[in-house]
Formats: C-alpha cells, structure tokens, sequence
C-alpha cells in the first residue's frame, strides 16, 4: 500500500440500551511489526456474556504494550482466550447453548495486513475494485463447523490494497439489508455504515446489529511521518539526506567536513569576544554587524583549552554568550549538528531497546510454545495410559510457567491462565474423586479419643481404642453401642478372625471378640513391646514389631500360640517404622513416611507405587485381598484413600472427602464400600 496512506475503522451499533447483547471494541496496540489496532464485535442472547467477552479482549489485549509479531502475538491472545472460555465452560459460568447463539469476529490490523477469527455466524465483507469492476465477497465461508466448547476454531489472514474496503458485521444485519444491496454500498457509497443506518431507521432498536468498516485514508507526509515509530521516524530521516539538506543553507551543508570546520572556526572566533566584553549570566549580549573579531592563533586555542577544567562551573552561561555571538549561519550549522548527534544518539538508543523488547517477545513466545507442546504431550501419553510420560511433561510445562515474566496484568494473565490448565491436566493425573460419605452409625456421648483399628465383621464393624475401649457399630445402620471397656487395658492393635470374630492384643495379651463375648487366650507375651500391627493368615497370626525390624509369625497351638518366628529372613532396617500390614499370600508394610514394602516368602520383592500427588508423607492403615487386584492405603492425615494396582503400583484414584477427624478404615472390596472412622460415627462411601 503506498506510504500516503493509513488504515481506518468505523463503527455502527443499531441496539440501544443500558446493557446491550452486542459490542464492539476498538484497541489501539502495538506490535513488532508496526502499530495498529485490535478489534471486534460480540454478540450474544445474555448481557452480562457479552459484556464478559469484550472485557475479555481488553484485558488480553494489554493496551499500549509492544509486543511479538502480530501474527504470534493473535494466535497467542486466540489461544488465551479459549483457554478462558473452555475454563468458564467446566465451571458452569458459561453454557453450551449460550455458545450455540454466541456470534464474534476478534481481529488484528496492523499496517495493511489483518487477522480474523470468528465463532458463529459473523461475516467479513470484502469490496475490492478491479478497472471499473467493483467485486463483493465474504471472507468467512458458509461452510464452518460450529464448535460450541471452542471460543475460536477458524482464523484467516491477508493483505489489503488501497482503495478495499472491509465490512465485519453479524447475520442478523443480513434479514434487514439484502446481499445485493449490501454489496452496491460497499462499492458506491463513500460512507456506507451511514446508508446502513438509514437502512435500518425503522428497525426495533433492541434488535442487536454491528458493523465495523476498515477502510484507507489519504492522509499528508507531516500526518504520516507523526504516526511512525520513533525507529522508522529516524531511519527515514538518516536515509534521506538530501532532503535535509534542502531545507538547510545549501552553501554550508557542501560537506560534512566543511560544516564541522565552519562551526570550529566561527566558535574560535566568538569565544574571545564574548569573553572580554560580556559578564557571564547576560543572556541578551548581541554583537555589533560590523564588529570584526580579532583573528585568533592556535597557541591561543591551546591555552584555553588548559584553562578549560577550572572555567567548567561556569560553561553554560559562557556556552550561551558565545552561541549569541556566532553569526547566525554558524548557529544554524551548530543547531544542525547538535540535532543529528541526538538524532544518532536517539537511533542507537531506540534501535537497542527495540532489539531488546523483541528479543523478549520471542523468547515469550517460545516460551508459551513449549508449555503448549508440554501440554499436547501429556494428551498424547494419557491415550496411551503412559503416565510416567505425561508426569515428566506436565513438570517440564509447570518449570516454563514458573520461569515465564510477569512484569504486565497480560503477562501476569497468561501465566495464572496456565497455571490453571496445568491443573486440570494435574487432576487427571491425580485421579482424583471426590465422594460424599454417608453417616452409617454414631457412638453418641461416648468418646474414641485414639482408635488403633477398624476391624469388620459379618454385621458390625469393630473400632478398638487404645485406652481399652471397643466399639460396634452395626453396618445396617442404628446407634452404636460399647462392647467392652477396660480402663487399665491398653490395645495396640486387632484384625478380624472370622466372620464373627476378630483377635485383639496389646503385646502382652491376646484376645478373642466373638460376637460380644471377650475371651482371653492362654498364651505367653507375643510380643516385648507393643506391636503396631497384627494380620491372620491361614490360621497363622502374623505381628509387626518395629522394634526388632521384623514381622514375627505365631502358629495357632490349642487355646495359645506356639513359639514365634522370624518370618522376613533378614531383618530390615525399614521396618522400624511399620504402621501397619496387608496379607494376600505375601506380606505388604506400610511405614510412616508413606514407605510401602511386598515380602514374598520373607524376601523383599521390587515394588515402588507410580507418583502420588500430592506425595504420601504418612499411611495409617493398608488393606489388600487375595482375591483384590488393588492394594488400598488409608492417609487419615490427607484425609483421602488411595487405591494402586498391585502389579504396577500404578495409581488408579484417590478419593477424598470432607472427614473432620478419620482415624482408621477397612475395606468391603466385594461389596465395593469403604467405611471410615470419623470421629465418633462410622461413615461410608461406594466404590465406583
């Protein structure tokens, strides 16, 4: 497009009213590749949307900030935006079937070259002439796939020339204003959102119609050169030497090395003068025209210039003295290398800070780039339920968006935008379900101020506490009632027996609850201190006991237990801090710094869970079967429960709920419920 020329956009809103289902917006930005102006219109069936999208596009636009190239930093801002959208989306804030009837063009024009990207039915009117043949088209085709959950699904881009004209506007100004007839005042009328209006004079006014037309517009050198970038103002003007010197005095601008020895000579001259005859601070000194300076010598210059160090607190004024003497050419001469000293100085300056800005907005870009692979990368690996993968890709992704400059609201913006969809992409990850328990059944005043065990029974489940207390509470539901109480018994630990029964100890002594009936075996002590954990296996009694970093193995001897024995072959450091056991046939251990260990005939077998987030710090309670292809752990402290599959260690969910004090729980696996200890009552919830 020629140099004379600049890019202009009008605008027509036909609804009235305090909050319109349509807008427009109009923003000045500023892009590596020059300045120009984000645009658009938004349509909707909802106020309040309308209003939210267009405030949307003037915050992502960020204005008077110089960004990365256009074409970047539009499919960046596009990107934001549906981000934004798909977010409001998943949240509820904004429905489906408001997007179904939601119309947008979003556009950037900077110089002659523009980008749209539409959502619905919104329309791009190209008028071009071609000899004396003016042709109409739509740049949007009829043919788009309506995308309800995607903000912007099709972008177009182009260079105008001048003398097109561009009409954006809806299909709703389509049922007032004929094609043909659009098409003949986009080619004749000079201004025709004005015979637009006309148009639709008689039209409710509630009806929601925009129009935007971008046209060219002849505009004068000095308009031109004002519009520039400081940059372009000072390159055009180094590169057009001629033309400066055609309004400077041509007998002096012969050459640079003329001009430099005049200005040094005519200075040489004036200095003496103004010294010997002017006080310094006189600002209105002139010389006489016909006063001729005395000629001086180089020796003079030279003893001056000694002189210069002590005279620089007062060289200002001396400065001005000696510039009022100067004939007025060698004033203009001085002026003029003054200015293009500051001129060089300026387009150093600028050019370094341009260099600058765009070297950041490329490696912004690259930046949001990479978190977007990041991210595409994490879909990929979840299709292939190659989570290993998709972990290292969402860390990489979070490290890009930690590092990324948030020195603007935009930039500020972007970043907590991905920061949010990092997060969803986490929750993937995490599995996690959230579930809302349902109250089985209350204990009511009594208290269970430190429950060692969950243990379930055929009707009951059996919480044991370590102050001597035992508790059933009926899983068909009604209050629960004390078994047993024994103020000096201390119980460290239980599990169930049969379906009626469960084995109680405190190290010392062991215990058989059968139904309400508690009965103490005759046996020596199990254990020297009390154990964290017991587990049965066919009729075999299974105790971990930290202290010896061993799990101990009891058989079954009349009414007692015969002599222990170490059932893990080497002691294991690792087993000081067991909380807990779960027996299928071989032996898992919990510890408290969430350590889960699988013995197979008293050896330690390789197994090591896939990532937990957030991490186990601490498991109070796991729960596996023979029959159970998951391995379940209790982290009371997280209050969640967390399930893994015994071949891989693979997490496949963490369910969560708002528990106010969990304490212990046991699994139901075959009929897919998990109850848990909260507080006082016995709550549940059922496995999907």
């Amino acid at each position: 497009m020629a140099g004379n020329y600049h890019w202009k956009i009008d605008t027509y809103v036909h609804e009235r009213g305090e909050l319109p289902k349509a807008r427009l917006f109009s923003i000045p930005v500023t892009c590596a590749d020059g300045p120009g102006r984000f645009f658009g219109f938004v349509i909707t069936q909802t106020p309040a949307t309308s209003k939210a999208l267009t405030d949307l596009a003037d915050e992502l636009a960020g204005k008077g900030e110089v960004r990365q190239p256009a074409a970047a930093w539009f499919e960046k801002l596009l990107a934001a935006a549906n981000r934004r959208f798909s977010g409001a989306m998943q949240t509820g804030e904004y429905r489906s079937d408001e997007s179904e009837d939601l119309v947008a063009l979003w556009g950037l024009q900077v110089r002659n070259a523009v980008s749209l990207a539409r959502h619905g039915a919104a329309h791009a009117f190209l008028s071009q002439t071609q000899g004396r043949k003016t042709q109409c088209t739509d740049l949007f085709t009829d043919s788009a796939v309506p995308r309800p959950q995607v903000l912007f699904g099709e972008v177009i881009s182009g260079a105008l020339g001048t003398g097109n004209k561009v009409l954006f506007t809806g299909h709703e100004l389509l049922n007032y204003v004929s094609l043909p007839h659009l098409q003949a005042v986009l080619a004749e009328e000079a201004n025709p959102l004005l015979m637009i209006g006309e148009a639709l004079a008689d039209v409710d006014e509630r009806t929601p119609i925009v129009a935007a037309l971008m046209h060219s517009v002849k505009i004068d050198h000095a308009v031109r050169v004002a519009a520039e970038s400081p940059i372009a103002s000072i390159e055009n003007m180094l590169a057009k030497t001629k033309d400066t010197e055609a309004w400077l005095s041509p007998p002096l601008l012969s050459d640079v090395k003329g001009m430099m020895k005049g200005a040094a000579a005519s200075m040489q001259r004036m200095m003496p003068k103004a010294k010997a005859t002017t006080p310094v601070g006189v600002d209105n000194y002139q010389p006489l025209r016909d006063e001729k300076p005395p000629v001086d010598t180089g020796q003079g210059m030279i003893t001056r210039l000694s002189k210069l160090p002590s005279q620089m607190g007062g060289l200002p004024a001396r400065f001005k003295i000696a510039f009022k003497a100067m004939p007025q050419q060698a004033r203009f001469v001085l002026i003029g290398i003054g200015a293009v000293v500051v001129l060089l100085v300026a387009s150093v300056g600028w050019k370094m800070i341009a260099d600058t800005r765009e070297n950041k907005a490329v490696a912004y870009t690259a930046q949001l780039s990479e978190v977007q692979k990041q991210r595409d990368d994490i879909e990929a690996a979840l299709i292939y339920n190659d989570e290993d993968r998709a972990w290292k890709s969402l860390d990489a992704a979070r490290t890009v968006v930690a590092a990324l400059p948030r020195k603007t609201s935009s930039q500020q913006q972007t970043a907590k935008d991905l920061e949010a969809q990092l997060e969803i992409d986490a929750q993937k990850l995490r599995h996690v379900i959230r579930v809302t328990p349902e109250i089985v059944s209350t204990l009511g005043e009594v208290s269970l101020p430190s429950p060692v065990a969950l243990v379930l029974r055929e009707n009951d489940a059996v919480a044991v506490d370590k102050v001597g207390l035992i508790v059933s509470f009926p899983r068909a539901g009604g209050a629960a009632g004390v078994v047993s109480i024994v103020p000096d018994r201390s119980y460290s630990a239980a599990t169930a027996d049969s379906a009626s029964s469960a084995i109680l100890t405190n190290g010392a002594d062991v215990f058989t609850l059968n139904n309400a009936t508690l009965t103490r075996f005759t046996t020596t002590a199990i254990a020297d201190a009390p154990p964290t954990d017991v587990a049965l296996w066919n009729r075999r009694l299974y105790v971990a006991e930290p202290a010896k970093n061993q799990v101990f193995r009891y058989s079954r001897e009349g009414t007692g237990w015969g002599a222990k024995t170490g059932w893990v072959q080497t002691p294991n450091p690792e087993l000081g801090d067991v909380t807990a056991l779960a027996i299928d046939g071989a032996i898992w251990t919990a510890g408290t710094g969430g350590r889960i260990q699988k013995f197979e005939s008293g050896i330690r077998q390789a197994f090591a869970p896939k990532r937990v987030e957030p991490a186990i710090s601490a498991l109070t309670d796991i729960w596996t079967g023979p029959q159970s292809e998951n391995l379940y752990l209790f982290d009371a402290a997280g209050k969640r429960v967390i399930v893994l599959a015994k071949d891989t260690g693979m997490l496949r969910s963490q369910f969560v709920a708002d528990w106010k004090n969990p304490t212990q729980f046991a699994v139901d696996e075959k009929n897919k419920t998990v109850y848990v200890l909260d507080g006082t009552s016995l709550t549940k919830f059922t496995l999907p």
